[in-house]
């Protein structure tokens, strides 16, 4: 059978991802753990287990021990990094985790508004931690200690199941914040880097072709039903997109409850989607965000659970494979809008 018509059999049944999907969204999961820490008083210098780290750590210096259920003896961090973050430029690029046969790979920027150094520990160590960089970032409201986290980028979809699970549970210790000025945005791509996701349309109109029908899907969903399936409304930095009659394509910006809260955005039909600056042109704020080389963003995510945000992954694990098959022209861009609104219809209903 031809992808084609595979898909169109898909969108037919309401069934969109793969039967591993399926699996993982059954399996339970594990977010019962317990984290504490102290000052490191080891009679000996230890090395600093923070991902780059290596410096040594003394008694009396600031360092801490962080017990986790992974290291039960514990493991140090030194006092730079139990207190202090890297740029917010600074990249994440470990790759972690055998490649699977479909090759998609999933890595998050996890903004948080509170973090302590248990919360460092377990997220930033390279020894049974899992290895995110710290970063500053302005747009965060929290306190003196709001940090994103850039997350390796892994492989398949089991460690980073296992990195929601630890967030979660950080959280519900008291470990970690997230208010409602963060966002948890998402990126999948393909461990080969076969597709530059930046050229995958070469306009606004094209984009628009592939994701208008999600986007008008999810224009048209309560607030109460985006805030539990995604963790927010459309805010500023994650705008939906929409099309009005004399063929322009506005962005309006939100508050994160459904109501507009600025002037929109215009773009025209032959507008290309990147801009000369990323972070400055008007298209790097739109949900589906394909500025970056190696991954399709999704910026609209925000964390609550575990269980949530693995949906969200796996959802945008299966956008990727259509993606793929657009690339590969065994699609065209009529069936790919069809196929991402079927999924969305299909895993987030109202």
């Amino acid at each position: 059978m031809k992808r084609r018509e595979q898909i169109e059999r898909m969108i037919n049944k309401g069934k969109m991802m793969t039967s591993n999907s399926y699996v993982i969204l059954r399996n339970a999961m594990n977010t019962d753990r317990n984290y504490s820490a102290y000052r490191f008083e080891g009679r000996r210098p230890a090395v600093c287990n923070h991902i780059g780290c290596g410096r040594l750590c003394e008694r009396g210096d600031g360092s801490i021990k962080v017990i986790t259920p992974f290291a039960p003896l514990g493991l140090t961090l030194c006092a730079f990094h139990a207190h202090n973050t890297d740029c917010y430029s600074l990249e994440n690029d470990l790759f972690e985790g055998k490649v699977t046969k479909d090759g998609i790979t999933i890595s998050c920027e996890l903004e948080t508004s509170y973090n302590t150094s248990v919360s460092r520990a377990v997220l930033g160590m390279t020894k049974y931690g899992f290895h995110c960089v710290p970063t500053n970032d302005s747009s965060i409201d929290g306190y003196n200690d709001a940090i994103e986290w850039k997350t390796a980028v892994f492989n398949n979809l089991c460690a980073p199941i296992k990195l929601f699970g630890a967030v979660e549970s950080l959280m519900c210790e008291g470990y970690l914040e997230m208010d409602g000025s963060c966002g948890s945005h998402l990126h999948t791509g393909l461990s080969n880097n076969e597709i530059d996701f930046r050229y995958l349309f070469d306009n606004i109109a094209e984009y628009w072709e592939a994701f208008g029908r999600v986007y008008a899907y999810l224009d048209g969903m309560p607030n109460e039903k985006m805030k539990q399936y995604f963790g927010r409304g459309f805010v500023g930095y994650a705008r939906t997109l929409r099309k009005s009659d004399d063929d322009r394509y506005v962005l309006p910006r939100h508050d994160g409850n459904g109501k507009n809260t600025h002037s929109d955005r215009v773009l025209y039909a032959d507008d290309n989607l990147y801009g000369n600056e990323s972070f400055n042109c008007n298209q790097h704020y739109l949900a589906f965000n394909l500025q970056h080389s190696y991954s399709i963003e999704f910026r609209l995510a925000k964390f609550v659970n575990a269980a949530q945000y693995r949906k969200i992954a796996v959802v945008m694990h299966n956008v990727v494979i259509f993606l793929r098959d657009y690339y590969y022209r065994r699609i065209d861009r009529d069936l790919l809008g069809r196929a991402i609104e079927a999924l969305f219809k299909e895993v987030y209903p109202y």
